[in-house]
C-alpha cells in the first residue's frame, strides 16, 4: 500500500475543491430520461422503472416512491444504482443503493412552504435513467 504523504494528500483535496468549486446543481429539468409514452398503458419495461410516487399529505408531507408499478429487480448484474428526489427543479435527496437492497424504494418527509413539482429520477445500471413528476400541495 502506498503511503499517503502531505503531497499527494494536499493535491487530491485541491483537485476535489476545484471540481466542487467549478460545478453546479443540476436541476430536475435539465436530466434527460425516460419517463411513461402512455401512462395509462405502460410496456412492460416502463412498469418496471418509472418510479411510482406516492404523496401522503400532511405535517409534514410524505413522499414514497418505488421504482416500477412492478417491483424492479436487485440483482448483481441489473439494479437500481441510485433514486434522486427534486422539488421545483432543486435536488433535495439522493439514495444510493446496490443489488443486495431488497426493494429500490425511498420514502422522503418535506414540509414544503408552497405547492410544487416534486420530480423523482432514477437509474438502472441496463436500462438508463427513469424520471417522474407530480404535483405537490403545501399543507
Amino acid at each position: 500500500m502506498e503511503k499517503v504523504t502531505r503531497r499527494i494528500f494536499l493535491g487530491v483535496a485541491g483537485a476535489s475543491v476545484v471540481v466542487a468549486a467549478a460545478g453546479r446543481q443540476v436541476r430536475a429539468d435539465e436530466i434527460e430520461g425516460q419517463t411513461a409514452k402512455d401512462p395509462g398503458n405502460m410496456t412492460v419495461m416502463e412498469k418496471k422503472h418509472v418510479p411510482k410516487i406516492t404523496v401522503n399529505p400532511g405535517e409534514p408531507v410524505e413522499v414514497d416512491v418505488v421504482v416500477g408499478e412492478v417491483v424492479h429487480p436487485m440483482e448483481e448484474g441489473h439494479y437500481i444504482t441510485w433514486i434522486d428526489v427534486y422539488l421545483d427543479g432543486k435536488k433535495l435527496s439522493r439514495t444510493t443503493l446496490s443489488p443486495v437492497v431488497m426493494a429500490p424504494c425511498v420514502t422522503v418527509k418535506l414540509a414544503p412552504k408552497t405547492s410544487g413539482m416534486l420530480t423523482v429520477v432514477e437509474e438502472c445500471n441496463l436500462h438508463g435513467i427513469w424520471k417522474n413528476c407530480v404535483e405537490i400541495k403545501a399543507e
